[in-house]
């Protein structure tokens, strides 16, 4: 088994929200699977076209911070916010 090295717990949310790459003006809608204060795991259609820093915002209700992906898998990546 894979030892959870977390030092917070996350909160599943299966939530809509978006990622933003203002450096191509370009808005991408992506499910938040869960988040924390410091980072959120997300899935994108296409991870690829998401740099190593943009905005997100994990929910349709929640402003954009700044974050930096720390692992991509497919479609699915994590992120720690930088702000």
């Amino acid at each position: 088994m894979i030892e959870d090295r977390r030092e917070l717990p996350r909160s599943d949310i299966f939530k809509f929200g978006f990622a933003v790459v203002q450096e191509a003006s370009a808005t991408y809608t992506c499910m938040t699977l869960n988040v924390t204060d410091r980072g959120a795991k997300i899935e994108v259609e296409d991870s690829s076209k998401l740099p190593d820093h943009f905005l997100l915002a994990p929910t349709e209700d929640k402003d954009p911070r700044p974050c930096r992906v720390l692992w991509r898998i497919g479609p699915k990546m994590g992120v720690v916010f930088t702000d």
